[in-house]
């Protein structure tokens, strides 16, 4: 009996273990499978953010009526597609990523797109703008996996588009993807800073008892490039290069000094005049470098804000910087009302008569300096960035990218120095002489 039992008690665990591992086996198969559904998942969904996204390759093509869009993208990625009127305009919002192409790839004229513009939107965003001929509808947007069968190493990221007649536009939104809203940027901290230090004078503000805070905005950045010269030198990167090697020069002098933007980043016009609010700016000085037809045209200017433009060509560059966002990729209608809000108040005359002040003084500076200054250089217009209604304000072109000596002069760090010597002259000579004239202003802190 005994035998029996230990017979069928052997036979029982024997049978135990096989079901076990059965049972094990199906478990790891189902889950092989799901997790192989969740990577197939993977590749169609927008959820997960890649950890290193590149661009390597970008086409547009047409197909009847149908124009196509395509990124070769290194990985699956989240996105977000909308479209835009005033100007048609389609703006693909991915995450961070390295564009691994040369520029000028932007002129491409095909189908319904005249041209894109590609770049940073904020500290997490890249954003590419395709400018349409008309109104369009998009009709699909997808990323396809490569194919090993075809030689198609890449992801790829395509948008079909049709041309539609304007009565049809509706705005279309595609992807899941959210950027941060684009604030400005920390301040910059130049590397060799933070290896070694400049040490700090005492401030040059005629015994204040508190230290001026200059705000520095270098015009454009990211998606947007700003004027592109003869040999295709971005605007953007110019006057970023300017902002940060003014910024050292005026931290020497004792002034407390912030930029709008550190790095090649976009920011919203109206964020950088928040931006200087918030930091209860004494003078905000925004940097840029112009582009006219006239190829001859050369040499810096200073702008104030008014109403009304000073002269024709004022009121052209007022209205093309005043086009920053457009080129970003919003809808300008809305932020001409969030502008609204901090217009300047029109009874705040004193705001204005200092910005004039220091208009005239910077021209003065930059006359001894570099003797490049345009023809009545001292001129104003409606500029979005100079609307701040307690903070004098000026907007600085320090010269004109469609000109040949202009632009070799602007990339050259020695003339830029001498820019930078000539506004932070002024910078000194404004502090100093307010103090205690009639003209004088306490900002309050």
């Amino acid at each position: 009996m005994n035998h029996i039992m230990l017979r069928f008690t052997n036979s029982a665990m024997r049978a135990a273990t096989i079901f076990l591992m059965a049972f094990f086996v199906v478990m790891i198969a189902a889950m092989t499978s799901a997790m192989a559904a969740d990577k197939l998942a993977d590749l169609v969904s927008d959820n997960s953010i890649p950890a290193d996204l590149s661009v390597s390759g970008v086409r547009i093509g047409e197909n009847g009526p149908v124009t196509r869009f395509v990124l070769d993208i290194s990985q699956s990625t989240p996105f977000h597609v909308m479209t835009i009127k005033d100007p048609y305009r389609v703006v693909l919002t991915l995450p961070s990523l390295r564009w691994q192409l040369l520029p000028g790839l932007g002129q491409m004229d095909r189908g319904v797109v005249k041209n894109f513009r590609y770049g940073s939107f904020d500290h997490s965003s890249f954003r590419v703008v395709l400018d349409l001929k008309s109104a369009a509808r998009v009709d699909s947007v997808k990323i396809l996996p490569p194919i090993a069968a075809d030689h198609v190493a890449n992801y790829r990221l395509v948008i079909d588009m049709t041309a539609i007649d304007k009565s049809k536009f509706k705005p279309q939104q595609f992807g899941s993807y959210q950027p941060s809203v684009a604030v400005a940027a920390k301040p910059a901290v130049p590397e060799k800073q933070n290896v070694d230090p400049p040490v700090a004078a005492k401030p040059v503000v005629n015994k204040a008892d508190t230290v001026k805070t200059i705000i520095l905005d270098p015009g454009h950045g990211g998606v947007d490039p700003g004027a592109i010269g003869i040999s295709k030198s971005y605007e953007k990167n110019i006057t970023l290069a300017a902002a940060l090697e003014l910024k050292q020069l005026l931290e020497k002098k004792g002034y407390k000094v912030l930029l709008t933007r550190s790095n090649d980043n976009f920011v919203k016009l109206r964020d950088r005049v928040k931006f200087a609010r918030d930091n209860k700016a004494d003078l905000f000085i925004s940097l840029h470098a112009d582009h006219h037809n006239d190829k001859s045209v050369r040499g810096a200017s200073v702008y104030t804000l008014s109403d009304k433009g000073s002269d024709a060509e004022a009121e052209r560059l007022a209205e093309q910087e005043n086009k920053a966002d457009i080129i970003a990729g919003f809808d300008f209608t809305e932020e001409n009302e969030a502008v609204s809000s901090i217009l300047i108040d029109m009874a705040q005359q004193e705001t204005r008569g200092h910005s004039v002040y220091y208009g005239n003084l910077l021209v003065q500076e930059l006359q001894s300096a570099s003797g490049n200054i345009i023809e009545s250089p001292l001129r104003s217009a409606a500029f979005a960035v100079l609307k701040a209604p307690d903070i004098p304000s000026v907007l600085v072109e320090m010269g004109y990218l469609s000109n040949k000596k202009d632009e070799a002069a602007l990339n050259k760090p020695e003339y830029r120095a001498k820019i930078a010597a000539a506004i932070a002259g002024s910078v000194e000579r404004y502090f100093t002489k307010i103090q205690n004239s009639p003209l004088g202003m306490q900002n309050q802190k």
